[in-house]
């Protein structure tokens, strides 16, 4: 009898596991496909306070590569009214920082929040809000506006910030990863200082 007892013990957690796995199949199916998705991307997922990582490390200049295939490349085609709301965890994806000799410290950034409320044809939306950081000597006095270049699947690709206070942000939602350009308008400045960022969540 102490044998079965055994035997039971030592079955208890493994089907435990196995019955939640089970009935909560969708949503680990969902979680699972959605790091595969991200790691093909060229995406990090990081996991844990040891920094364990998985993925392609970021690059160290310009910023990145945009994906090969239209369905990745593909993006939502209409803009969201007003801020993201502060439910739900936003992201800072890490990347290069666009430098050069040209460029007096001002850097394209975006981050990007995950909106189920958003999803249709099975595809999985983001809120996305692209803005410009300066380093902490130079400010963003010096920029009069922003003309933003998105993917051409946006019904409006070319977009334009002329607010210093919202840090000549735009907000969008997209689903496929892109990258993208940003021409910045300096004051006294005969031609635009061209940034470049990929876009990824």
């Amino acid at each position: 009898m102490e044998a079965w007892a055994r035997v039971v013990e030592t079955l208890v957690w493994p089907l435990f596991v196995a019955a939640v796995v089970l009935w909560a199949r969708k949503p680990v199916r969902d979680i699972l496909r959605a790091i595969a998705d991200r790691i093909a991307a060229g995406g990090v997922l990081e996991a844990g306070p040891s920094g364990v990582k998985l993925g392609p490390l970021p690059p160290t200049t310009g910023g990145g590569e945009a994906p090969s295939s239209k369905s990745a490349t593909s993006a939502q085609t209409r803009s969201p009214d007003g801020e993201p709301s502060s439910s739900g965890k936003t992201l800072t994806p890490r990347g290069a920082r666009d430098t050069g000799p040209d460029n007096p410290g001002i850097y394209l950034v975006h981050k990007a929040r995950r909106d189920p409320a958003l999803d249709r044809d099975l595809r999985s939306y983001y809120r996305l809000r692209i803005f410009l950081e300066t380093d902490p000597d130079v400010g963003l006095d010096c920029v009069e506006r922003v003309r933003y270049h998105l993917h051409p699947d946006f019904q409006d690709p070319i977009r334009e910030a002329r607010d210093p206070g919202s840090q000549f942000a735009i907000r969008t939602w997209a689903w496929g990863q892109f990258n993208m350009t940003a021409e910045v308008f300096l004051k006294g400045a005969s031609t635009p200082l061209v940034l470049e960022r990929y876009l990824n969540f």
